[in-house]
Order: structure tokens, then C-alpha cells, then sequence
């Protein structure tokens, strides 16, 4: 069935993430490691040399190799960069060559061959190019666990002494040596922690924060180290049946002076408290620095993270009421403000509260309206959006009689809705469908569609201020019996754009049919659906599923004055079949699939049933039971 989207469904949506590693698997290098941003303006070039065959070696060489896809080569004249680099102690052509180097051999030889490359060769000893390549290090480590999880699991332990091995390591080891990555490089935090992005956005990729919020390479570090924390499915079972061991409220508040003492390298401290200890380091230095809307960002990650976590309502009564608190405090002038209302908008639409909604909006709208065109401000606007816009979905019985509530309609944020309904003939429908499909799909919906509607009605739909949808139910306005295609749209005129439009197959019909099965055979009995008595002269039809060639009648019965007829299938064989009834306009359909099948005899089974007085007992009370036995057969 088709539908199309209502257009205030589909408004952009305005979404911040991570600071990331710019780290590329061997599938994604052809697209990733020729993009070159216009805006990072090209490194000076390391003085050229000559490869063999005539051209010198120079990074405009080595991407116009790239971009014909000769990565052997290309890595050959990289290698040949880096030498030079390091001959010439340039840390800065040095570094871009160990990752482009690492990129490459990526793309040649795996993984695990490129990450072991880039740990064993020598480094610059700079100290921002050592935090950029230690970095770089341990996210290859943390995407390398993200993206070939399922295979690592599959590994056993093999204890390694220095060789590194990632074809070796288990998933706990890949992940500890990217947390002491992680932690080498933010340990050393205080003698780069001012560095702003600058040229290293070559290998680390902002993504669209603005700069002021998180565009230092402390915040770079920081972040990505807890994306990594973060990721529940790298927790182990005591990890996740931890969590509420915590101590919420000390997570929530913070203490820089209590989370120092952490030992960062201890694998049996929880990653939450990790992250808590992380984001307290970064809250302070931005504070320090006087960078107040850095600072709320970190505190936003800190509730962020703890919201995923813990979900009972009452804790995140807590988180919540502790961001509306510091949202109380901030500067209401400064733009991240409105970032702050987003969140605490998404925080308030998921709780359980009926007027949680109307709630959620009016905090997205405060902030929107403080800040419009701030990124805060347009994710709140996407959040209004998102709550205001109109949707619905429709359920049909399958068959049903006339003058019933045959749809329910589950609406919110719009007043009416417009149905068409076109009748078909289901007996050539189905004689002629070349799939298993007993009613109309979406191909063949669309061909119903293009005809003249034989019935269309609106009806009126009940107001929903809280912004939840509500369940209206509605009688189909139909002439006579048969098999119909409804179709349902927001939208008198049922256009195909900026419309929502939902289509549902639908007999109108007093037949009912109930089967059982009776020795090799099945039994069928026609009733009214309205009165529920027997139906007398109802021709019943066997089908056989044949996709292929078509489904086909094979055998048609008439019920007599007890309204049942039967069909032996012991001649079926492999076959599967369904039925169809009719007696005058009205039919029906049971499409459920029949076949033979022997249930051989019914063994004898004895049992019993015992009774207590009570469910709950105390020391020294009596105890009053009986057993009641029983032997039978099915």
C-alpha cells in the first residue's frame, strides 16, 4: 500500500555528533581517502624525489594516483614522503604521511595489518603530533571493534607478550589497548590541550559543532574517548547489571576533586564513572577558560549519557529536573542556551506523564524563539515540528458486515479525514495474481487507484490537544457487499504530494467460515456473521496455491441444511490449498494455508492437579492440601 509522507514530517532535521577520527574502513577508502576539503588548504609539500618511472614525489602526485586507484604505488610514494619527513624532522609532513600511509595500506591489506604499521613505525616527537597519531591509533582500534564485532567475538584469548595482533585479539583486548590509547593521549592533555583544531582537521573531523563549543583537540580527545565508554554493546554483563549500583545523584552533580582519584586504567571501574570523571576534567578546564557555553555542552553529554542509561521514571525525574536547573542558571543571551531546551525537550516528550507533549513543546518553543537561528534553536524547531505534525494509521477487519465499526483510526493534530473506496472482483483476483498474494498490493493498488471511486465519505475526527494520538473508530459508508480497496488521506483532493494517504483491503460480507479437522478430512461450516445461524446453499470453493501457473479451483460444495461441507485430503500430497465461499453478493475468504496431515493416535495420559489452602505459609502453620487424579486421552 502506498503512503506519502505529511511535509511537516519530513522538515530537515538539525542533528550534532561527535568529534570523529576521520578513521575509514578498506570498503569506504576509494570515496574516503581521495575527499580533500577546499577549506584545509594544502600542506606545505616535502621536498620532491623521483619514483621510478620519472615522477617526482609530491602529495599533488600521490592524489592524482589515488584518484586512478594505483594504491600500490600511491603508498610506495607516501612511504617515500615519510622518510623524508623524518629525515628532515617536519613532524607536520611526518604525521599527514604515517595516516596517509596507514588510509592506504587499509585499503591494500586490512585492518589489521594498516593499525599494526602505524603503532610499530617511529613517531614525531612533538607533542601535538604524537596526540594527534595516538588518537588517530586508538580510534582505528575502537572502529575496527565497532565494525567486525561479530567476527572478534568468535575468538578466543591468545595472550600476546609485545606483538600487536589485532588478528589475534579477542574483543576485551582490542578494547583495552584503545582505552590506553585513549588514556596515553588525554594524560598528556596539559601540554596540548589549548591547540585548536586548526590543520589537524586533516585527521580529525569536527563535524558541524561550532568551533567555540567543541573545537580544541582537548575536546577532540575527551569526546571521542567516551564515545567509545559509551557503547553498551562493549560492556560486559556485570557492566550492564551495574548500573544501578551507581550512585545517580553523584554521576548527575559531578566533583572534579572525587572523580581525579579515579584510575582511568582500572578495567573494573565502570564506564559511567569514567565518563563522569572525563566530563568533569573538561567542565572545569572550559570554566577556567571562561568558555560557559563549552562547559553547559559538557554538562548536556553528562545527562545525555546518563538518561540512555538509567530509564526508570524516577531517575529520570532527577536528570531532568537537574537540567532544568542548570538551564535556570545559564545565560539565557548565549545561543547554546537553546541547545540546552532541546535537550531538555527531548528529555520531558518521553516521559509517561498524559501532557508530557504539551510540555516538551512549550520548552522547544522557548527555545527556539530565544535563538531561531542558532543550531539549538533550529533542533528545538525540529522538535516542535516533530511534535505538532499531523499522522495517522488505519486498521481494517478483514471482513466484517454492514452498518459495523469496521477501521480504527489512530490520528493526532489534524480534524478530518477523506476515504475512496474501489470494489473489485476478488474471484478474478485471485485466479489471476502470480504471487501468493490473495488481495491487492501496492502494485496493484496503484492500478485500482486510477479508476472511478464507487464510494467516497469523510468523517470528522475528535480534537487531540496533548499532541498523542487517539483511537476513532469509523463504519465503512458502503453500498452492497464485496472485496474493496479502501484508501484513507489527509487530503480531500488525495494528492500524491504532501499528503498522507494509508490503503487497506477489505470485504464487506455476512459470511464467516470456521473450520476444523475431522479424521482426513476438513470440515467447513458457513455461518452469519450477524446472527450467527447456519448458512444453507453457500457454494464453498478449495483453491490450490499455485503461484506459478495461477491458483485454481479444484473442487466446489454446496452446504446443505447444516450449513457444513467437507474435503478429504487424502489424495492432496504436497499441495497446500486454501477456501473461498459465496452465496449471492456476499463472500469470503480464508487464505490461511491447508494441507494433509495424519494425527495418528491419541496416547492415554494420567496426572493430577494439587491444591493448597493458602499461598503463603509461616514457621510452624499447618499445612492443608488435596490432589485431585485424573487419566485420559486428547
Amino acid at each position: 500500500m502506498r503512503k506519502t509522507q505529511h511535509p511537516s514530517s519530513t522538515r530537515q532535521i538539525i542533528l550534532l555528533t561527535v568529534l570523529l577520527v576521520v578513521v575509514v574502513s578498506a570498503a569506504a577508502l576509494l570515496q574516503a581517502v581521495t575527499a580533500r576539503s577546499s577549506a584545509e588548504g594544502p600542506l606545505p609539500d616535502a621536498t620532491p624525489v623521483t619514483i621510478t618511472g620519472g615522477d617526482p614525489v609530491t602529495w599533488d602526485n600521490v592524489d592524482r594516483l589515488i584518484s586512478e586507484q594505483k594504491f600500490e604505488a600511491a603508498s610506495k610514494a607516501v612511504a617515500e614522503i615519510r622518510e623524508l619527513a623524518r629525515q628532515a624532522e617536519d613532524a607536520q609532513q611526518w604525521t599527514r604521511a604515517l595516516v596517509e600511509e596507514t588510509k592506504l595500506r587499509m585499503a591494500l591489506h586490512g585492518y589489521e595489518t594498516a593499525v599494526r604499521f602505524l603503532r610499530t613505525e617511529p613517531w614525531p616527537e612533538d607533542a601535538v603530533s604524537r596526540a594527534v597519531l595516538e588518537l588517530y591509533y586508538a580510534n582505528a582500534l575502537a572502529t575496527y571493534a565497532r565494525a567486525y564485532s561479530w567476527e572478534i567475538r568468535q575468538r578466543e584469548r591468545v595472550e600476546t607478550e609485545s606483538e600487536i595482533d589485532l588478528k589475534k585479539w579477542d574483543l576485551e583486548q582490542v578494547l583495552e589497548e584503545a582505552d590506553s590509547a585513549f588514556l596515553e593521549v588525554w594524560s598528556a592533555r596539559e601540554e596540548w590541550g589549548n591547540e585548536s583544531l586548526g590543520e589537524l582537521s586533516r585527521y580529525i573531523h569536527q563535524n558541524n559543532y561550532p568551533p567555540r563549543i567543541r573545537g580544541s583537540l582537548r575536546d577532540a580527545v575527551t569526546y571521542l574517548w567516551i564515545e567509545l565508554l559509551a557503547n553498551t554493546s562493549f560492556w560486559s554483563a556485570t557492566e550492564s547489571n551495574g548500573v544501578f549500583e551507581l550512585d545517580l545523584a553523584a554521576l548527575i552533580q559531578g566533583d572534579l576533586e572525587t572523580s581525579s582519584k579515579l584510575d582511568l586504567a582500572d578495567s573494573s571501574v565502570h564506564p559511567l564513572l569514567k565518563i563522569g570523571a572525563l566530563l568533569d576534567d573538561l567542565e572545569a578546564w572550559h570554566r577556567d577558560r571562561g568558555q560557559s557555553e563549552a562547559a553547559l555542552e559538557t554538562r548536556l553529554e553528562r545527562l545525555r549519557r546518563l538518561h540512555a542509561s538509567f530509564d526508570t521514571p524516577e531517575d529520570r525525574l532527577a536528570i531532568r529536573s537537574h537540567l532544568e536547573e542548570a538551564q535556570g542558571k545559564f545565560d539565557r543571551s548565549l545561543s547554546w542556551w537553546s541547545m540546552g531546551q532541546a535537550a531538555l525537550a527531548e528529555f520531558i516528550r518521553v516521559e509517561t506523564d498524559p501532557n508530557a507533549l504539551v510540555r516538551a513543546r512549550a520548552e522547544a518553543l522557548e527555545g527556539r524563539d530565544r535563538h531561531p537561528q542558532s543550531i539549538g534553536g533550529q533542533r528545538c524547531n525540529h522538535i516542535l515540528a516533530s511534535i505538532e505534525a499531523p499522522s495517522f494509521s488505519l486498521a481494517a477487519m478483514a471482513v466484517d458486515g454492514a452498518g459495523r465499526r469496521s477501521f480504527q483510526i489512530s490520528h493526532r493534530n489534524f480534524t478530518g479525514l477523506h476515504f475512496r473506496a474501489w470494489r473489485y472482483d476478488l474471484t478474478l483476483f485471485v485466479e489471476s495474481s502470480e504471487d501468493y498474494n490473495m488481495m491487492p498490493g501496492h502494485r496493484e493498488a496503484e492500478e485500482i487507484m486510477d479508476g472511478i471511486p464507487d464510494a467516497e465519505w469523510s468523517i470528522e475526527l475528535p480534537p487531540t490537544p496533548d499532541y498523542r494520538s487517539h483511537i476513532t473508530y469509523d463504519v465503512p459508508q458502503l453500498d452492497g457487499p464485496g472485496a474493496y480497496l479502501v484508501v484513507a488521506s489527509m487530503r480531500a483532493d488525495f494528492a500524491n504530494h504532501g499528503n498522507q494517504m494509508v490503503a487497506e483491503n477489505f470485504v464487506l460480507s455476512d459470511l464467516v467460515l470456521i473450520r476444523r479437522h475431522v479424521g482426513t478430512s476438513y470440515e467447513i461450516t458457513v455461518r452469519s456473521g450477524a446472527s450467527g445461524r447456519i448458512v444453507a446453499g453457500a457454494d464453498v470453493s478449495l483453491y490450490r496455491y499455485d503461484y506459478q501457473r495461477g491458483h485454481r479451483e479444484v473442487e466446489r460444495k454446496r452446504t446443505g441444511d447444516d450449513g457444513r461441507v467437507r474435503f478429504n485430503h487424502t489424495h492432496w500430497k504436497r499441495s497446500q490449498y486454501f477456501l473461498m465461499a459465496r452465496r449471492g453478493d456476499d463472500i469470503a475468504l480464508d487464505a490461511d494455508r491447508l494441507y494433509p496431515f495424519d494425527e495418528g493416535e491419541r496416547g492415554v495420559t494420567s496426572s493430577a492437579l494439587i491444591y493448597t489452602d493458602r499461598s503463603v505459609y509461616r514457621p510452624q502453620q499447618t499445612l492443608f492440601w488435596k490432589a485431585v487424579a485424573y487419566r485420559g486421552g486428547g
